[in-house]
């Protein structure tokens, strides 16, 4: 349990280094996506318990996708509309344009390679976060711990540092909100990952609001 907190510790850890104190989005994915996200389940579960691949992939949630697809698919179109329209409605209200453009450009975001940045926000960050948070993370603490208690934590460890990234992108008020709404997202997914014994519904709509979130960007910010 203390090692599976240890390990959770370090994703909020590795986006405040790579954010603020290294002012670096190349290397904050670089810490996050690779050294948290991957590197932790490979080295766990193939390294040093040395399951086979179809057990690792089991292990993470990789099973049931015709029983959960289309689902989740309907649950991604729900995010994508409803944040695409949030967003529009309340443009003024939420998105600081100036503001946001001036901290995307202190964390070195490229413009030139917005396709790049795309992909990664898109598929990558969806991807990866439920493989590490409903997948990983999700599979270590169902080893101690009971159902409702996997998802609390799994929720409270996955919203903790969004609130370190909408707080510098947003503001200290809009951060909070946005993180107990991330919060209360994560506490559903989890549901429907106990639900399904599946991530792919967590992960295909994850994947669509994180769509929505970059229609966003490219609508008001890019």
């Amino acid at each position: 349990m203390i090692v599976v907190v240890l390990l959770s510790i370090l994703a909020p850890l590795s986006i405040y280094i790579g954010l603020v104190l290294l002012n670096s989005a190349p290397l904050t994915f670089l810490f996050f996506y690779g050294g948290v996200c991957l590197v932790i389940p490979f080295i766990d579960l193939k390294l040093v318990r040395k399951y086979p691949i179809n057990k690792v992939l089991q292990s993470l949630g990789f099973k049931y996708f015709k029983k959960s697809f289309s689902h989740a698919l309907l649950l991604g179109l729900f995010y994508l509309i409803f944040i695409f329209l949030f967003f529009h409605a309340l443009e003024d209200d939420v998105l600081n344009i100036n503001a946001v453009k001036a901290t995307l450009a202190a964390w070195n975001f490229n413009r030139e390679y917005v396709v790049l940045f795309l992909f990664i926000m898109i598929f990558a960050n969806s991807i990866l976060e439920e493989i590490y948070w409903r997948g990983y993370v999700f599979f270590r603490l169902q080893e101690k711990l009971d159902s409702r208690q996997v998802i609390v934590l799994t929720s409270l460890f996955y919203a903790s540092y969004h609130l370190i990234t909408t707080i510098n992108l947003f503001s200290v008020t809009v951060g909070l909100i946005f993180s107990m709404v991330i919060f209360g997202i994560g506490l559903f997914w989890g549901f429907l990952r106990q639900r399904y014994d599946s991530i792919y519904v967590p992960m295909i709509s994850h994947l669509m609001a994180d769509l929505g979130i970059m229609l966003i960007y490219l609508k008001f910010i890019y």
